[in-house]
């Protein structure tokens, strides 16, 4: 099963996907959402989310930047503070299969749509448990084992934006780079 989650800087889940296989790609399921496809109900002005290289960079999802372009020093500055950032939907991850240890791999063939609909649910219902708990300032240590690093899995199946220019895309991001840059550096002064 694909799951998909965009969470804040606590931690907390905002948005989920689930209930597509996991052999379609980060990407495309990205891209068939709502979130995607009425970006606009999601995000305020100045708001985007970071995604890692395996999705295409819009005007409101920032992605790293890749070979060759990520070899030059501004771009890899930008994507040593992104990756920073990308961080904590790990920690989320790692969290989230130590609370849920179900989560690692659900030991339930799914021959028939009741079968999927149950999984779905109980990804769902994990969700919601791992929100209550956030709410609640429950606290949780994972594991380093739990932390999952599947940002490079992706990346030889790169797709242009759906429905966005790629000019307005790069002019986003490089836009979102200066701040992010200019931040650091005004922290480090």
């Amino acid at each position: 099963m694909n799951l998909q989650l965009v969470c804040d800087d606590r931690g907390k889940i905002l948005y989920y996907i689930v209930g597509w296989p996991g052999s379609v790609y980060d990407n495309t399921v990205l891209h068939q959402s709502p979130l995607a496809l009425q970006h606009g109900n999601f995000f305020s002005p100045g708001e985007y989310l970071l995604a890692d290289a395996g999705y295409s960079s819009t005007t409101w999802c920032v992605t790293p930047y890749r070979n060759p372009a990520a070899q030059a020093p501004v771009n890899k500055m930008f994507n040593e503070l992104f990756s920073s950032a990308r961080c904590r939907i790990e920690h989320v991850n790692g969290v989230l299969k130590g609370r849920f240890g179900s989560l690692r791999g659900l030991r339930v063939a799914i021959r028939t749509h009741a079968d999927f609909q149950r999984v779905n649910l109980w990804i769902v219902v994990c969700l919601i448990l791992h929100y209550l708990l956030i709410e609640y300032n429950d606290s949780w240590e994972e594991d380093d084992d739990d932390l999952a690093d599947e940002e490079d899995e992706a990346d030889g199946n790169l797709q242009p934006p759906v429905g966005e220019n790629l000019a307005a895309a790069t002019q986003f991001r490089t836009q979102v780079q200066v701040h992010l840059l200019t931040w650091f550096n005004n922290q480090r002064a």
